[in-house]
């Protein structure tokens, strides 16, 4: 309740990468963000990609119809190149300050979780909108997208749904944002570099991001987190 998701693919000359950035989003939504058990963002998820419409139209829209007092938090994801402070949008130029204009306009939305996988993402300035953001790199890197998608996404799906295997992370039904952080850094994806996942937050936010129903634990979990904490 309360909450909407706006999931934007970019594009590249060739189309089969532009089509790896639509599946990207299209698989962070079905078995994340959409699904009940994770996040559970049912309604109002609104997917913006290459089609007849322009990108500036579907942006435009998609903000338009979230600016409304039912919905207090938003997810945003893109993937997609990035540089310069531009996403690639077709012909489209969408600058970082213009998206951060585009939040920031949403005076009912107090809450903000950002999911950036693209090259050199910066940290959004959203004001006084409490933020979890977290980025597939660091604003110096490029990002990794292979013939499977993008790693950032794939890894994000296999720490929210899968039991870990390792023994330096606890594996726990409750996933927060600093428990990703953590696994992150333990284990990136390319051991011959710096961990590039990292995430920030900013103001008064929920840290919990997913319920995981791995073992039968996860209802009591559940419970104590909100007997102990109940405005999660």
């Amino acid at each position: 309740d309360g909450w909407g998701a706006i999931l934007i693919a970019g594009t590249d000359g060739k189309q089969d990468i532009t089509k790896r950035f639509e599946d990207d989003i299209e698989k962070l939504k079905d078995r994340v963000i959409t699904k009940a058990t994770l996040m559970g963002v049912m309604n109002n998820v609104v997917t913006v990609k290459k089609s007849n419409t322009t990108y500036g139209e579907q942006l435009e829209k998609a903000f338009n119809n979230f600016d409304t007092p039912e919905i207090s938090t938003i997810v945003l994801v893109y993937s997609g190149h990035h540089g310069d402070g531009n996403f690639q949008l077709d012909t489209y130029t969408l600058t970082d300050s213009e998206l951060e204009k585009k939040i920031n306009c949403l005076k009912h939305v107090t809450k903000v979780i950002v999911f950036l996988d693209c090259c050199h993402p910066k940290k959004l300035n959203l004001g006084d909108k409490a933020v979890l953001q977290i980025n597939g790199v660091t604003s110096q890197q490029k990002a990794i997208c292979g013939q499977t998608g993008s790693q950032f996404v794939n890894d994000i799906i296999d720490v929210l749904t899968k039991p870990w295997e390792c023994k330096c992370c606890k594996n726990t039904p409750l996933i927060r944002d600093y428990d990703m952080h953590r696994y992150f850094n333990n284990h990136p994806f390319n051991a011959s570099t710096e961990p590039s996942q990292h995430s920030y937050t900013q103001g008064d936010i929920d840290h919990i991001l997913t319920f995981r129903p791995v073992d039968s634990g996860w209802m009591k979990a559940l419970d104590e987190s909100l007997e102990s904490s109940p405005v999660q």
